[in-house]
């Protein structure tokens, strides 16, 4: 877990409405250990867990995340944030990512990064393939320079986003929630990842969550509180 929480890098998410100082301030401020006060698994009306989450941020908006869930540490996390929201993939033990898109009229720009990434991101844009489902990657940008292309397939089941990357002979599998314009995936080339949705509350005091896994077709949720 140790190891996880190290490789869990990320950059700020840049909005053109927020400058990045203000993004890399937000995380700096969401820094510290928050208090799980509800947290209901997909499906369920009931609380299911409590715990606390750590977040670590760094000066250039980077966070890590660990969730202590009933007091043991389950999984980790990468966090980006825009200053409004917060969106954050998180896993164990398999590689993990995260990828946030912003729907612009037919194509969907996305920044991403991974465990495996040193805090750096990447960058992708999708285009519909004329295939119903299917998105051509007409650009795509490895973190520290590199580009690739390739296609991601998009199927909404129940209330998630099931997704597939398909570059070169790589395969990526992810699970996604749509919130407006917003398309928030976590993403690995292993069997498990998931992704969570937060909308910050007024003073940063706490923050509401939507999350889901791989696998599934309904939304959790998860309440924070400092």
């Amino acid at each position: 877990m140790k190891k996880l929480l190290l490789l869990a890098a990320a950059a700020a998410l840049l909005s053109p409405a927020l400058p990045a100082q203000d993004a890399a301030s937000t995380a700096q401020q969401l820094a510290g250990k928050w208090r799980i006060a509800s947290g209901r698994n997909p499906g369920s009306q009931t609380n299911n867990y409590g715990g606390t989450v750590q977040i670590a941020a760094k000066s250039n908006g980077v966070m890590g995340m660990i969730w202590n869930v009933n007091g043991t540490p389950a999984y980790a996390g990468i966090g980006l944030t825009n200053g409004r929201l917060m969106a954050a993939g998180y896993g164990n033990n398999a590689p993990f990512g995260l990828i946030v898109y912003e729907a612009k009229g037919d194509e969907f720009q996305g920044i991403w990064t991974g465990s495996m990434t040193k805090g750096e991101v990447g960058f992708e844009t999708l285009r519909p393939s004329g295939t119903q489902g299917v998105f051509d990657i007409v650009k795509g940008t490895q973190p520290g320079g590199g580009n690739y292309s390739g296609q991601v397939r998009i199927e909404k089941k129940g209330d998630v986003y099931e997704m597939q990357w398909r570059i070169g002979k790589e395969v990526y599998r992810g699970a996604g929630i749509r919130v407006g314009d917003t398309l928030i995936a976590g993403w690995t080339p292993g069997k498990s990842v998931g992704v969570v949705f937060y909308k910050l509350g007024e003073g940063l005091k706490t923050m509401e969550g939507l999350w889901t896994g791989l696998g599934a077709t309904k939304l959790g949720s998860e309440t924070l509180e400092r």
